[in-house]
């Protein structure tokens, strides 16, 4: 499992662009859309000296909930994992999500940066294609 980790975190950080680690303070593998009933897990990296993260929290809803539900995510060596399970995207058409990170001198930062919560990061649930 270790190794797993381990190989994810290199495949997450070969992508990030260091010269923009000031901006940003969430790095992320999601996927461009869900496949309604199929297990999936949205990924997150947190490598900034800034903050040393205490609690992070992923924030999520479908188009047809009425209110964001809290997730606390635990961190593995530094990546965070939230499962989407098949019966959170039942009757759904996107799925919406952001982060709160509380950081350990008390700054607490949102991802997306600017209003997570009036523009929360968004996916697609669409339904499985049989060839």
């Amino acid at each position: 499992m270790k190794r797993a980790t381990l190989l994810l975190l290199v495949w997450l950080l070969s992508a990030i662009d260091f010269s923009k680690a000031h901006e940003t303070m969430v790095f992320q593998s999601a996927p461009e859309e869900i496949i309604r009933g199929k297990p999936i897990y949205l990924t997150f990296a947190i490598p900034s000296k800034e903050c040393d993260p205490v609690r992070v929290s992923i924030f999520y809803k479908t188009d047809v909930d009425a209110l964001f539900k809290e997730f606390k995510l635990v961190s593995h060596q530094g990546i965070y994992r939230f499962p989407i399970i098949p019966e959170m995207t039942v009757g759904a058409n996107f799925f919406y999500y952001f982060l709160i990170i509380e950081c350990a001198d008390g700054k607490i930062y949102g991802f997306p940066p600017a209003n997570p919560k009036g523009k929360p990061l968004k996916i697609k649930i669409v339904d499985k294609v049989v060839e």
